[in-house]
């Protein structure tokens, strides 16, 4: 029995002293305290207790060593990278003095609170552009461990596209430097000043750029800044009648294999400064124009902290896929609105909320899952942003498909909207009008929306696209949402039926587009004007009404109808409401803070 019993001591004794002598590492570890002789420290997302050394450590302080159960050595402190990220993508960053790292296969991020709290978080908190950010570097040269510290909110990254706001990429620019202005590449150690009034003719060439002067050109492969207070750009003209707007602060040319992103940084103030009037206008009083600003304030601060543009390395674009930006002059309202407003945000559990707004209301709003959902997730939760009632004529709510014809064919109704010429609209189509539209629209959503549609022939349904639309006997709705939004609509054909999902597909399949049909067809709006040019129903609020070989689309509103009615706020404001009191009738539950 002993001979049995001493080799399993020895092994015992082995494996206790190894586990007390053995050297183990730590690289980037954070250190966060010092309790009773050890330090605690944060590595790879885990709290580690080690013993203390004498070396005098500072509260999330990153460091490298060796230790075991008995002591603690080779100490090392590391040194942070104090450089903004500007872009991210899935494996490398882009530092703003380095340039492009790779990431480490397991990189760590750590958020530290306003009061000085550390937590794992990832890398979805870390924004490009922004100064709060230590990075640090592992043995190997890969981009490992990230500090991120509260962040400032007062400036935006903007991506200027161009003139059809078609595109972000650019080939050629002519940039007037209005004021004395710096040139500089970190990357490439160049910096040039350019006097007042220096035009700047600036080419793309395969990745780089070619800037020239009045003196010479110059070659660069990296983003390069122009550092001043104020540029005009010839290419870029905006509004009616047309205008060459000004960018103040910095405007970045960053080379890509696209083209050149022209990304304007700049206050966060100056920024509203140039939606407010392009989104709004003045005519319904200085309150409205104050929700204008506060929900372009919160949208533009809520799309910076979801990263949309991250692996581009900016914050929103300049066009209504964020906010309009720098498409109406400079108007004292609505700076006055953007001043007394400054810095105030609305936020639903302490987070800037998704502030969606929109042109007009049919009398109702809907949810925001109505317009935007997937069909392989469940719906999301915002409780903010939720079916909305705005009429003030007393009438019982549409539930039958006659109800909701009813509804919209009528003129008369008031609502907080019923002012704006979208209120109530109309199109007249001819059966092969219709024919002839969806031969090319439907086409175009089974291509890019294959999963919103449903195709049906001899009772089964088929894969493909139908070679041959002809004959469209019935346009149905399917469904409908509470806020009287239309989710699915059915083209019944003679030997195929079409169905389509989702806000956007729905009004496209409506496209009015010169490329698409050859005769003009015109919105009748409800103050009887026309509109010539359009390649989108103008919401998906509407109805349809065939009499034998023609079809009314019947509808109200104009845009997704989510959150903010301008049109609506613009009323309410004539009529002495306060913009705290508007926000909260948009934005159910919110608070209104200042953020900055």
């Amino acid at each position: 029995m002993k001979k049995f019993i001493y080799p399993s001591i020895f092994i015992i004794l082995f494996f206790i002293l190894l586990y007390l002598f053995y050297p183990k590492t730590i690289e980037n570890g954070i250190y966060v305290k010092t309790t009773n002789g050890k330090y605690e420290i944060l590595n790879t997302g885990k709290s580690i207790h080690i013993r203390s050394t004498s070396n005098s450590l500072e509260k999330y302080q990153v460091i490298n060593c060796t230790y075991n159960f008995f002591k603690t050595y080779n100490l090392e402190i590391q040194i942070p990278i104090k450089e903004r990220i500007m872009v991210k993508k899935e494996n490398s960053y882009e530092l703003e003095h380095e340039g492009s790292v790779a990431l480490d296969t397991s990189s760590y991020f750590y958020k530290i609170d306003e009061n000085n709290e550390i937590s794992l978080c990832t890398s979805k908190d870390l924004i490009v552009g922004k100064e709060n950010i230590e990075t640090f570097y592992n043995k190997n040269g890969f981009l490992q461990t990230f500090l991120i510290y509260p962040m400032n909110y007062s400036k935006m990254r903007v991506a200027i596209s161009d003139n059809s706001f078609k595109s972000i990429y650019h080939e050629n620019l002519t940039i007037k430097c209005l004021e004395d202005t710096k040139l500089i590449n970190y990357l490439e150690n160049k910096e040039l000043d350019l006097p007042k009034d220096s035009l700047l003719t600036v080419t793309y060439n395969t990745e780089s750029i070619l800037i020239t002067t009045d003196k010479e050109p110059y070659q660069f492969d990296k983003r390069t800044y122009l550092i001043g207070t104020k540029f005009t750009i010839n290419e870029i003209t905006r509004g009616w009648p047309k205008f060459n707007a000004d960018y103040t602060d910095t405007l970045e040319l960053y080379p890509t294999p696209k083209g050149i992103i022209l990304i304007n940084e700049l206050a966060t103030e100056e920024y509203l400064k140039r939606v407010v009037p392009s989104e709004m206008p003045t005519t319904g009083g200085l309150d409205s124009l104050k929700c204008q600003a506060v929900a372009a304030r919160t949208y533009a601060i809520s799309d910076m902290l979801n990263n949309r543009y991250a692996y581009l390395g900016f914050h929103v674009d300049d066009s209504t896929k964020c906010q309009v930006y720098n498409n109406t002059p400079l108007k004292d309202l609505t700076t006055q609105a953007v001043n007394e407003t400054e810095g105030q945000v609305l936020l639903f559990n302490n987070k800037p909320i998704d502030a969606k707004y929109y042109s007009t209301s049919s009398g109702y709003g809907a949810d925001f899952n109505n317009i935007w959902f997937r069909l392989d997730s469940d719906p999301t939760n915002i409780p903010y942003l939720t079916t909305n009632n705005f009429m003030e004529s007393k009438i019982l709510k549409p539930m039958s498909e006659e109800d909701w014809l009813n509804f919209y064919k009528n003129e008369e109704l008031q609502s907080y909207d019923s002012l704006s010429p979208y209120f109530r609209w109309k199109i007249n189509f001819s059966q092969s009008e219709l024919v002839e539209i969806f031969k090319k629209s439907l086409v175009y959503n089974f291509e890019n929306s294959r999963e919103y549609m449903k195709i049906f022939a001899n009772g089964k349904e088929k894969n493909d696209f139908p070679t041959e639309l002809s004959e469209l006997k019935d346009i149905i709705v399917l469904e409908r949402s509470e806020g009287g939004n239309v989710i699915e609509i059915s083209f019944i054909f003679k030997e195929v039926t079409i169905n389509i999902r989702k806000d956007n597909n729905i009004r496209r399949c409506f496209n009015n587009g010169a490329d698409i049909i050859s005769s003009t067809i015109n919105i009748e709006r409800r103050d009887s004007s026309q509109l010539e040019l359009w390649s989108t129903l103008p919401s998906s609020f509407f109805s349809v009404e065939k009499k034998e070989n023609n079809f009314t689309v019947y509808g109200g509103g104009f845009g997704h109808g989510v959150g903010m009615s301008q049109y609506g706020a613009m009323y309410l404001s004539q009529n002495g409401y306060k913009y705290n009191h508007i926000l909260s009738i948009y934005y159910k539950d919110t608070e209104l803070e200042k953020l900055y």
